[in-house]
């Protein structure tokens, strides 16, 4: 297998180890499914759900419906805590280390072929979101799309599959991708962006209804990027662009100056005297 072969399958192999996320999966936004697994990552002791509960703000059912999701995912392993009373002991819940050691093979693959500079050139970059795709398999595909709406959709669920949290507008122009499940990748290998990119690119041409992605604004805000599209059917009738603001050509006179000023008169009429 290539090196960019070997990009493209463990992009697809850690896709399938990162539970899709809904899009309005978030209880209240406080926190994410994919904040919970981080907290339970970065935790040194497995954690109950009173623990979670205290640390995301989110209400138990919310935080044990994303746990239900992570540990089907293999994301997570729960075991039961210490007896300490009466009533059943509580689940406690931890990290697995599977999708950690696939993160960690694409880290070492990038590096590998790459190189300290993560410099990729285009052909790398197109190559391994085909790779990517092929990977997933023909259900990754968008089929039986009809309308740039649904193009638009089909290219947002895809992303959805491969670990986004991904939303289109209600315009249909442009689609937010949040929950990136390779954000920790991200610092050191921007490429990782690139890849994304080309990947979303090759969902598009597939649908054939003409929808192009014009650009793709990375981290837009702290937790979410934007790829903005063009639609052949979106062409607005009219257009109103908000006139520059006019620039004076001579600075007016600041209080400072006044009192010069108005000395200089004087002066000018002595003088004509």
């Amino acid at each position: 297998m290539t090196p960019t072969a070997g990009v493209g399958w463990t992009l697809a192999r850690l896709s399938a180890l990162t539970p899709a996320l809904s899009p309005k999966s978030d209880d209240s936004g406080t926190a994410s499914r994919e904040q919970i697994l981080q907290l339970l990552r970065d935790s040194s002791a497995p954690m109950s759900i009173e623990d979670l509960c205290t640390a995301t703000g989110l209400h138990g059912n919310t935080v044990r419906g994303h746990l239900e999701v992570l540990a089907a995912g293999g994301e997570v392993t729960r075991t039961r805590g210490a007896t300490g009373g009466r009533g059943r002991p509580p689940w406690l819940y931890q990290a697995s280390n599977r999708g950690q050691a696939v993160m960690d093979e694409l880290r070492a693959t990038l590096k590998a072929q790459l190189g300290a500079g993560d410099s990729a050139d285009e052909v790398f970059v197109i190559e391994a979101a085909e790779r990517w795709a092929e990977a997933m398999g023909a259900d990754f595909s968008p089929r039986d799309v009809a309308t740039p709406d649904e193009a638009v959709q089909a290219a947002a669920d895809a992303l959805t599959r491969v670990g986004f949290s991904a939303e289109a507008s209600p315009l249909g122009d442009s689609i937010t991708l949040r929950t990136c499940p390779y954000a920790a990748l991200v610092a050191d290998h921007p490429v990782i962006c690139d890849i994304h990119t080309a990947l979303l690119t090759d969902l598009l041409h597939r649908t054939d209804q003409g929808v192009e992605l014009e650009q793709m604004q990375v981290w837009t805000t702290p937790t979410a990027c934007l790829a903005r599209l063009n639609r052949p059917d979106l062409t607005p009738e009219r257009v109103i662009s908000r006139p520059a603001k006019a620039t004076p050509s001579t600075a007016a006179p600041t209080p400072a100056d006044e009192p010069r000023t108005s000395q200089q008169k004087r002066s000018k009429r002595k003088k004509n005297q």
